[in-house]
């Protein structure tokens, strides 16, 4: 369903609805949105993302805050190119396509749930 409108209306979003994203859903670094989304960028082979992404997706819904996540468990994906991602998981807001603000994973520790925290400051202080 959020595959055809992403381009054009996030308004689903502000229920707290997350999709998944593609390297189509971007152009350059630059997210093919207006509103202020949180991403995660995670793999199914990194553990501490099997850790991490489940509580930021259930504390963004519970905040009812727009997220999103991309999944990099394919090497060959062109976004860990793009957004230089060395480590998952890693978390950007974008804003109006931008990134305004992001968090990589920590080699060996991956991210801790302050970081969940920050993520929910920073969208509602965008949002309101």
């Amino acid at each position: 369903m959020f595959r055809d409108t992403l381009k054009t209306d996030l308004s689903e979003f502000s229920k707290g609805l997350y999709t998944d994203l593609t390297a189509a859903d971007f152009e350059g670094s630059a997210l093919k949105t207006a509103r202020s989304l949180a991403v995660v960028f995670t793999a199914s082979w990194c553990p501490f993302c099997s850790d991490f992404t489940p509580m930021f997706k259930s504390t963004l819904t519970e905040n009812q805050l727009p997220y999103g996540s991309v999944d990099l468990t394919s090497y060959n994906n062109p976004l860990w190119e793009t957004f230089q991602i060395e480590v998952v998981p890693t978390v950007v807001i974008f804003e109006n396509g931008k990134v305004t603000y992001r968090v990589d994973g920590v080699y060996g520790r991956g991210l801790p749930q302050r970081v969940v925290n920050d993520v929910v400051h920073e969208l509602r202080t965008r949002t309101k």
